[in-house]
C-alpha cells in the first residue's frame, strides 16, 4: 500500500496537482469560451472526487491524493504563480504547457516509489479526469453544438497520456 510517508514533499505536491493540471488542461486545451470552460471545469472535478470514491475505493494512493486535494491540506494544490501568462490564449497555452511538463516527472515518481497496481490507477484516474473535461461541452454556441472534442482537446489527451506513462484515452468524437 502507497501512503503518503512514500513520498518527499515535493514529490506529494507533483502528485497532487497532477489531478488539478489535467482538469485545467482539458479546460484549456480549447478556448471554447465562459459557458463551455465552466462545463469542462465541472466535468472534470467532478470527476476528481467520483470517480475517487467510485472508481477506485481500494487504491490508498487515489484515496490519499484526493482526501488532500478536497482538504486543501498536505501541500495540495496549485501555485498561482505557476500561471503567469498576459493574455487569456497565452495563461490557456501555459496551464497545458504545466500541465504536460509535470506529467513526466509524476510518471518517474509512480515508478519510483508507488505500488504498480496504485500507479497504474493512479494514471488511469488522471486520464479520466482530463476525459471528462474535454467531454464535457461542445464547441458551439453555448457548448450545445458543434464537434464534442476538438482536434486540440484531442492532442492534449494524447499528449498527456505519453508524458503520464498512461495508455491512451479513447474519446467520444472529435472536429475533423
Amino acid at each position: 500500500m502507497t501512503t503518503r510517508t512514500d513520498f518527499s514533499d515535493d514529490e506529494w505536491r507533483l502528485l497532487t496537482s497532477m489531478p488539478q493540471l489535467a482538469a485545467l488542461g482539458a479546460m484549456a486545451a480549447e478556448n471554447d469560451g465562459p459557458v463551455s470552460s465552466t462545463r469542462e471545469l465541472w466535468a472534470s472535478t467532478n470527476e476528481l472526487f467520483e470517480a475517487a470514491k467510485d472508481g477506485y475505493p481500494d487504491n490508498a494512493l487515489v484515496q490519499a491524493i484526493a482526501a488532500a486535494i478536497g482538504r486543501h491540506d498536505d501541500g495540495a494544490g496549485l501555485p498561482a504563480a505557476d500561471f503567469d501568462a498576459t493574455g487569456q490564449e497565452a495563461l490557456h497555452m501555459a496551464v497545458v504547457e504545466k500541465a504536460l511538463q509535470t506529467a513526466p516527472e509524476v510518471d518517474r515518481i509512480l515508478d519510483d516509489r508507488a505500488m504498480p497496481e496504485e500507479a497504474a490507477g493512479y494514471r488511469e484516474w488522471i486520464m479520466g479526469i482530463a476525459r471528462a473535461g474535454v467531454e464535457a461541452a461542445k464547441t458551439g454556441f453555448l457548448g450545445l453544438s458543434g464537434a464534442r472534442v476538438t482536434q486540440r482537446e484531442s492532442l492534449f489527451l494524447n499528449q498527456l497520456s505519453t508524458a503520464l506513462g498512461a495508455p491512451e484515452v479513447p474519446v467520444r468524437d472529435w472536429e475533423r
